[in-house]
């Protein structure tokens, strides 16, 4: 177990539980380090995992919770790509395309598809002439990089998620990149995109945000 100050998300007003093996890191906010310490090292780093110990630890400071949310990587022999057909970036019309899918979604759903509007590189998947699925590769320090997608609400459960994901997967790998995958636990369409392309589980978040004037 390692209770540790905020590195690169310093500023965030909340605590990440990191959990891989048989490990926990907690971050939080420095001024949150010597209080969190006694209450994280008192429990079990299996039980950190959960959401009600977090809560507990957190008390009445814990706030809004995201997760558990699945942490995976892409090793190359594992890649099982997909027929990418229909795939492609876009390389005018990036606005248009952006807010014909924006539109079709709700707000939710739009801010945890991760797609930056103002980004320069805009993968496309495509029936007919109709933009039905969207994706980006969102860098990380170190050179790794993890697919943002979402897919206009009448298109899905065709693939199209799958696809733009295996595209820009296979050309990040190609260039040597380390390619990253999260998404929640419970979002089963999105857990079975990963499995299915060969992604592998390498730890499990947790994010709880502190509640206004906590600390």
């Amino acid at each position: 177990m390692t209770v540790t100050p905020h590195a690169e998300l310093r500023g965030y007003r909340g605590v990440w539980f990191f959990g891989r093996g048989n490990s926990v890191v907690v971050s939080g906010p420095s001024e949150w380090v010597a209080r969190l310490e006694p209450l994280c090292l008192s429990t079990a780093a299996q039980e950190l995992r959960s959401p009600a110990a977090a809560i507990r630890a957190l008390g009445p400071a814990a706030g809004e919770m995201i997760g558990p949310s699945f942490q995976g990587w892409l090793p190359t022999a594992r890649f099982c790509p997909v027929a990418s057909a229909g795939v492609r970036r876009l390389a005018h019309d990036r606005e248009v395309a952006i807010s014909a899918v924006r539109s079709s979604c709700s707000g939710t759903e739009w801010e945890h598809g991760g797609i930056a509007v103002g980004a320069s590189e805009v993968w496309a998947s495509f029936e007919g002439a109709q933009v039905v699925a969207l994706g980006q590769l969102r860098s990380h320090t170190g050179g790794a990089v993890d697919p943002c997608v979402i897919t206009h609400s009448a298109y899905r459960g065709r693939g199209h998620a799958s696809r733009v994901v295996s595209a820009m997967a296979a050309e990040a790998l190609s260039g040597g990149r380390v390619v990253l995958y999260q998404t929640l636990l419970s979002n089963r369409p999105a857990m079975s995109l990963a499995m299915r392309l060969g992604f592998e589980h390498y730890a499990t978040l947790l994010a709880v945000r502190l509640r206004p004037g906590a600390g």
